[in-house]
């Protein structure tokens, strides 16, 4: 039987006079809770168990947030990206003009074997900006398919595969740029995949590819579904 235990409670840990929502929360590499309201930032520390704001120039409502390499992050919110490194729970923020003017960052994701950022916003389409050669590159037709996840192919280190809300899964090759349908759904067979709403996407062990389609769970393998 499953259990839950309340470990954070925003409002006991907030010292605020009105509710503040999280807009976005994001777990990093070190086992870090990022919590971020309308106009801060805060670390739940989930082994000490310490709750802290981080001293941060962004009062943007942050709509995004991940983590590129050591202790660089790459926040996103309705308008740009910030370029931002944590040190002693303090952030220290740079911009890059190719990272302004965007309709509502949507969703971030970062590859590390090409040190690129994946870009994903609410109205402009789908971008790589790649940190090396300072580019931004629009990629393929996603100007009006959301993204609900990103993960790192299972067959290949420049590949990742991209949930959408309601396109199916794509592949992207962060390499040569080419961005394909890879996984749709099969109204005409009962035991194919029965949605395009993936809310979520995982791989396991194996390179089965577990779906969250809307209203039910789906598992592809290289035999099928």
């Amino acid at each position: 039987q499953d259990t839950f235990d309340l470990v954070l409670s925003a409002s006991d840990s907030i010292q605020s006079k009105r509710r503040l929502p999280f807009t976005h929360t994001n777990l990093d590499k070190s086992n870090h809770l990022w919590c971020c309201t309308k106009n801060a930032q805060y670390i739940y520390h989930t082994i000490e168990g310490k709750f802290i704001q981080v001293e941060s120039p962004i009062q943007k409502e942050v709509t995004y947030l991940t983590q590129g390499k050591g202790n660089q992050y790459f926040i996103g919110t309705n308008t740009n990206v910030f370029i931002a490194e944590l040190q002693d729970n303090r952030l220290s923020v740079k911009t890059d003009s190719l990272l302004e003017n965007f309709h509502v960052i949507q969703h971030l994701y970062y590859h590390e074997p090409t040190n690129s950022l994946v870009i994903g916003t609410l109205m402009d389409g789908f971008y790589i900006y790649n940190q090396t050669n300072r580019t931004l590159e629009n990629i393929g037709n996603m100007k009006d398919v959301a993204i609900n996840s990103i993960i790192p192919a299972y067959h290949s280190d420049n590949k990742i595969l991209i949930a959408t809300d309601g396109n199916g899964v794509y592949e992207l090759d962060m390499v040569t740029k080419n961005l394909q349908s890879y996984l749709s759904s099969n109204q005409a067979y009962s035991n194919q995949m029965n949605g395009d709403i993936i809310k979520d996407i995982y791989i396991d062990e194996e390179g089965r590819i577990w779906m969250a389609v809307f209203h039910s769970i789906s598992a592809f393998c290289n035999a099928g579904f």
